[in-house]
This record gives C-alpha cells, structure tokens and sequence, in this order.
C-alpha cells in the first residue's frame, strides 16, 4: 500500500496547529502509519500533548517511549 499524499499532508497539518509551522511538524515526526490505522509518532513536550489531545481529529495519544525530562523519546 502506497503512501497516501492525502493523509502525510494530515499528519503534517494536524501537528503543525499545534507546533505553530509545518516545518516543525515535519522535523518532530518520526514515523507515519498508514496500513492498519492512521496516525503518526512524533518526539513532543508535555504541553505540546496536551495540546494535541484538545484537536478535533485526535482520537488518542499513547506514549511511545521513555520519558526524559520534559520530552518523550523512542
């Protein structure tokens, strides 16, 4: 299954609301899924989790990894 354009486009457009730029999102995000469900993982601060949380297409936020200070790494 090919990467949709569409859905990258939405990863990048999700994070960025939270972010302030696209630039930003697109160096945050570590990797996108696609197949199975439809989502991205991304090295985030606490707040800007919360922020993410209160965006209308966000279903969910699992963390990924160890928490090291304020930011959680894969």
């Amino acid at each position: 299954m090919a990467r949709s354009r569409e859905t990258a486009a939405s990863h990048v457009e999700t994070l960025a609301s939270v972010l302030g730029s696209e630039v930003a999102a697109k160096k945050a995000i570590i990797y996108e899924y696609t197949r199975t469900l439809n989502g991205f993982a991304a090295k985030l601060t606490a707040d800007q989790t919360n922020a993410l949380l209160k965006h209308p297409e966000v279903l969910k936020i699992l963390p990924g990894g160890i928490q090291k200070g304020d930011v959680y790494t894969p």
